[in-house]
């Protein structure tokens, strides 16, 4: 499951992910309607175990799902979320955003640090954990961007802090 919210202003967005098996749609619990769909003809596989009840399986290849429309973090303040799971090497995005210029985006980087990038506008700001999370155990995220201050947390424990780049001047598309 992951969550983008304002850190202050309510939920943007909430996918549990925790559709049946063969699902192509995925909703958005966060009472805004953001469905998310499978995007460029590939589909996580639905309905597999979770951490909680059931989860979706990326192929770490192409699949992809995409929401119809942008969520506006310009307000500043934001959070990104989510719990995953991962023994692989390559680089995985976790939860990304992006606009014409600004990215927001929490990924695993090749050999399974775990790096939360905030860029308005290039270059931006990246914070990087000290030790891999690609272990094949159960782990919850959170990217938060509050006061100009950048904050990553992994299982509720801070890892990383470091100074946000500006803000975001239009809305961003989730994937």
């Amino acid at each position: 499951a992951y969550a983008v919210s304002p850190v202050q202003g309510g939920t943007l967005l909430t996918l549990l992910l925790d559709e049946v098996a063969g699902a192509n749609a995925f909703a958005d619990t966060s009472g805004n309607g953001n469905t998310a769909t499978c995007s460029g003809g590939a589909c996580p596989q639905a309905g597999q175990a979770g951490r909680f009840g059931q989860a979706v399986l990326f192929d770490g290849a192409d699949d992809l799902l995409a929401l119809s429309g942008g969520l506006d973090l310009a307000r500043g303040d934001y959070a990104l979320a989510a719990w995953f799971r991962s023994s692989s090497a390559a680089e995985q995005t976790i939860v990304g955003a992006a606009g014409a210029a600004a990215r927001a985006r929490l990924y695993l980087q090749s050999g399974g640090r775990l790096a939360f990038l905030d860029s308005p506008e290039a270059p931006g700001t990246t914070l990087v954990t000290a030790r891999p999370y690609n272990d094949g155990a159960w782990h919850h995220a959170a990217a938060v961007k509050q006061g100009g201050v950048l904050r990553l947390y992994v299982d509720g424990e801070l890892a990383a802090t470091g100074s946000a780049a500006g803000s975001f001047a239009e809305a961003l598309n989730v994937s």
